[in-house]
Formats: structure tokens, sequence, C-alpha cells
């Protein structure tokens, strides 16, 4: 089920060809999606105490990072910061924009461009 909502490869690393997905999550408990993006006040101050967090308990969890940034600059810089995985952003393919998209409708996930001019 990951490949179908995560695509065959999740990156590690900016900027990288990515790990396949399936065996990504092998003896994991629970997999967090986490969807933000650079330009997002909110997520910024956010992503810090999510690290925390992942760092105490990454043996039993898996972490997505869902980017809305809408270049690879921004992407590259904010997920760099980050220990775990991301879907290849959705500015990359249709194929990725149509995954992203099918993830925010499963989750009913709205991004505050209105607020913060991202999106």
């Amino acid at each position: 089920w990951t490949t179908d909502f995560f695509g065959p490869k999740l990156l590690t690393k900016p900027q990288t060809t990515g790990i396949p997905t399936a065996s990504a999550f092998e003896g994991k408990k629970l997999i967090v999606l986490y969807f933000s993006a650079s330009w997002c006040p909110p997520c910024r101050s956010f992503t810090p105490k999510l690290i925390e967090f992942y760092k105490n308990c990454k043996e039993d969890i898996g972490c997505v990072f869902v980017s809305s940034d809408r270049d690879e600059k921004s992407f590259s810089e904010y997920f760099g910061k980050m220990p775990w995985y991301a879907m290849f952003p959705s500015y990359t393919s249709t194929v990725n924009r149509n995954r992203q998209g099918r993830l925010s409708d499963i989750f009913k996930i709205q991004v505050c461009t209105n607020r913060y001019g991202g999106g």
C-alpha cells in the first residue's frame, strides 16, 4: 500500500534518487505524514518540535514530509534539516502532483495560501 500512496521511491535527502518505498517502513509501527512548506511560519516553528519527538521514537515511527514548496531551492533547504523521508515534491511531475493531491484529499489538507503568501 505504501507504494500506491507515496510512489516507488522516497527521498532520504534533497537531490538524491531515493530509496524503495516498500523497504522504508519495515518494522515501523506508525507512519506520520508531515504536510508542510518552507514558506509557512507555523510549519517552520513546529518542525524543530517534530524533529525532537521523532529522534526519541524513530525506531517505531516512520515520517514522510509532504511538501507544498514550489521550487527546488525552497524544498531542499527545508527538507535538508529533516531526519526523515520525503515524497518527491509535486512540482517535479504531474504524477507526483496527482499523488500528493490524492493524499491531501484523503486527509482533507488545506494549504493556507492567503494567510502566508505561499502555495
